[in-house]
């Protein structure tokens, strides 16, 4: 059940991929669709598309755990600068990264 907290989360799992139709249901885009099983298995809501943060953010619960599930919108080579944003933003601590 997605309960939302009133603090931003201290966990990022970002699952890596591609953007295109080149790359959906392919092996890079592995790390895009283990997000989707979470998604579904969490009952997130549906990620909202943000240019802040160059990709799709979610947020929610995980074993009562809150979480932000990130799927960047950038090719692999620079998903790290949708990381680097939403890290910097919520203050996330790098050793609550999961990718």
């Amino acid at each position: 059940m997605l309960r939302l907290v009133s603090s931003p989360p201290q966990w990022l799992i970002a699952g890596l991929g591609n953007p295109g139709r080149e790359y959906h249901q392919t092996r890079h885009n592995a790390g895009f669709l283990a997000l989707d099983e979470l998604i579904e298995s969490y009952h997130f809501g549906p990620p909202s598309v943000g240019r802040k943060f160059r990709g799709m953010l979610g947020r929610g619960e995980i074993e009562d755990i809150p979480v932000f599930l990130l799927k960047p919108t950038t090719y692999m080579n620079l998903s790290g600068e949708a990381i680097r944003a939403v890290t910097d933003y919520y203050h996330i601590d790098i050793n609550s990264h999961l990718i």
